[in-house]
């Protein structure tokens, strides 16, 4: 982890310090795809009383090959907000109880540090008896693309960041619960 954290460092400084413009070639999307998968884990497993999100067999195959499980989706963004110089992480969960997603549930993840926003969305099975099946993909709806760029899973086509939008003070709180209740259902969300 520590090994991982420090590549971000050294490879994102001046993105995160200053927002300096950022290649996203295929070896950055690697690295920040795995800081935040790695992130989200340690965020949802650090909250007491709460069962992991991922099985320990992912979690396992992660730690010895940075391997992300299938149906993980993840954004990046560009922070303008007075509050950039201190980080920010915020994990949830919400349940489907009916339409398209019913049965599964969806582990949000925000991760805040200076003016980069890292944002992920990965569906489970509520039912381990499911767990064979093919999980639905969630689409966001549009109304947040120019302010994100989706760089997981990986299309291959290296990209640039920032996108054109900035989100500010003003919109942060919404970028972050963006999917809160835009997953049909009802939702139980765990903080």
């Amino acid at each position: 982890m520590s090994d991982l954290t420090k590549r971000v460092k050294e490879n994102f400084k001046d993105s995160i310090i200053s927002g300096a413009p950022l290649p996203m070639l295929p070896q950055d999307i690697a690295i920040l795809a795995a800081f935040t998968f790695m992130k989200a884990v340690v965020a949802y497993d650090a909250i007491p009383n709460v069962e992991p999100f991922f099985p320990r067999a992912v979690r396992e195959r992660f730690r010895q090959s940075l391997a992300i499980p299938p149906n993980v989706q993840m954004w990046i963004a560009a922070y303008q907000g007075t509050q950039r110089y201190s980080g920010r992480c915020i994990a949830g969960v919400s349940a489907a109880a009916f339409g398209p997603y019913e049965g599964t549930e969806f582990l949000a993840f925000t991760y805040v540090v200076g003016h980069l926003v890292l944002q992920l969305l990965s569906p489970r099975w509520k039912d381990v008896r499911n767990r064979t099946r093919v999980l639905p993909v969630h689409v966001p709806l549009p109304h947040w693309n120019p302010a994100v760029i989706s760089f997981w899973p990986d299309t291959g086509f290296p990209g640039s960041w920032p996108p054109p939008k900035y989100i500010g003070d003003d919109t942060i709180e919404q970028f972050i619960d963006r999917f809160k209740g835009k997953i049909m259902g009802s939702r139980t969300v765990i903080f």
